[in-house]
């Protein structure tokens, strides 16, 4: 490889770097204005201005990162086929053993990503319903296993498909070791997913499927 190509590649490699950093900030975007709303003391937190600029602010990160999604994977995305569901209902299969197994052994208190969350939901239970179940799977799919696989990893699937499930399971803050191993087992579940079938919808579903079991049985614990 001459210089310059060697020096191309290193500028492409910072700039996606740094895009990837960007997109982390706007995927976690609305978190951060529920978050924000939260801590307000005027009445911005129970208003229609809140839900309309949440509202918004999803379906332009969605649209945003599909897009730019399209237009960077590094393979070509296959039709679902019946091979796709058989794959959905394999890592469907796995991630319920992985809750099953995991989820007695995690701690219920002192989890400070949970307790956040958990606060989000209580306080805004429709709009963060709504959002952990059907703009999340898309989001951080989009995010863990197409931008991260497919922009530095693109001649090693899997080892990014490895990594960006330890990257996965890191980003879920916790000092609880069970409570990373089921987000990183995730994170290979999701990620093996979506390189078996060449389809973002696949671990999206899984993902979405993962949420609304959690969501569901959540709302189950929380004492009245």
């Amino acid at each position: 490889m001459t210089l310059s190509k060697q020096n191309k590649s290193n500028f492409n490699i910072f700039w996606k770097i740094i895009s990837f950093i960007l997109l982390f900030l706007i995927q976690q975007s609305p978190t951060i204005l529920l978050g924000s709303a939260l801590q307000s003391h005027s009445s911005f937190k129970k208003s229609w201005e809140l839900v309309i600029i949440f509202s918004g602010l999803c379906m332009l990160i969605v649209g945003l990162m599909l897009g730019l999604l399209h237009k960077t994977q590094s393979f070509a995305t296959r039709r679902f086929t019946k091979k796709s569901w058989l794959i959905f209902g394999i890592g469907l299969i796995a991630i319920t053993l992985i809750n099953v197994l995991l989820q007695p052994l995690i701690k219920p208190t002192g989890n400070q990503n949970v307790q956040s969350l958990t606060h989000l939901m209580l306080t805004f239970p429709l709009m963060f319903v709504i959002y952990a179940i059907l703009v999340v799977p898309i989001t951080e799919e989009v995010f863990f296993r197409g931008f991260f696989i497919n922009w530095f990893f693109e001649q090693h699937l899997a080892v990014g498909c490895f990594l960006s499930a330890l990257l996965f399971g890191l980003m879920h803050v916790s000092r609880d070791p069970f409570y990373f191993l089921s987000k990183f087992l995730l994170g290979l579940v999701l990620g093996w997913s979506y390189l078996r079938t060449h389809n973002i919808k696949t671990n999206i579903l899984l993902h979405f499927s993962n949420n609304f079991l959690a969501i569901f049985i959540g709302v189950l614990m929380i004492k009245p």
